[in-house]
């Protein structure tokens, strides 16, 4: 009898050889066997998890699945959510098509950084400030904490991931004279 235990996972497999069989060709189809209980495993992990989730989505896929579900739960804001979804088209069009196990937390690290880039803030012409920034990083952290918990990834990338320190644009107050005008 032999016993083959998958690394990292908890399925198993027992072979019995036929009894005509050397212990030379035994312990060769053994290994056979093992070959061929791994590669159904890794095709079984490859294309389905459960509930529709796999380890081929895209962040943008699994982004839309979360909604979804933040939406049915009702534990975020509306405004939360609005403000999420606002976040979207600048975030698909950098790391949408990535799949969600290849996502590196310098991938994302770029990402936040190019926010802080000239040009990227419509109104003023210069970058987004940090808290902007960190709303885009919470929102792909959210994201990733979901593929954690669906057993696509085994950590959150965003984790280590910093938004640039922008300088804080003076608030321009009246004075006494203008607030009496």
């Amino acid at each position: 009898v032999y016993d083959h235990r998958l690394k990292n996972s908890e399925s198993t497999m027992t072979y019995k050889p036929d009894e005509n069989m050397t212990l030379k060709q035994a312990r060769k189809e053994a290994e056979r066997q093992a070959v061929k209980f791994e590669e159904k495993i890794q095709q079984e992990l490859d294309t389905g998890i459960g509930n529709g989730f796999t380890r081929k989505m895209t962040f943008e896929q699994l982004a839309d699945k979360w909604f979804e579900l933040q939406e049915q739960l009702k534990e975020m804001k509306p405004s939360t959510i609005e403000r999420n979804k606002g976040l979207k088209t600048r975030t698909y069009a950098a790391i949408g098509k990535v799949k969600v196990v290849d996502l590196s937390t310098m991938q994302i690290q770029d990402f936040i950084l190019s926010l802080s880039k000239d040009g990227v803030n419509q109104t003023t012409g210069g970058g987004l400030s940090q808290k902007t920034q960190k709303h885009y990083l919470t929102f792909i952290s959210d994201i990733m904490n979901y593929a954690v918990i669906n057993n696509i990834r085994t950590f959150n990338p965003c984790k280590g991931v910093k938004p640039t320190k922008t300088q804080k644009q003076e608030k321009q107050v009246y004075s006494c004279d203008e607030v009496k005008t």
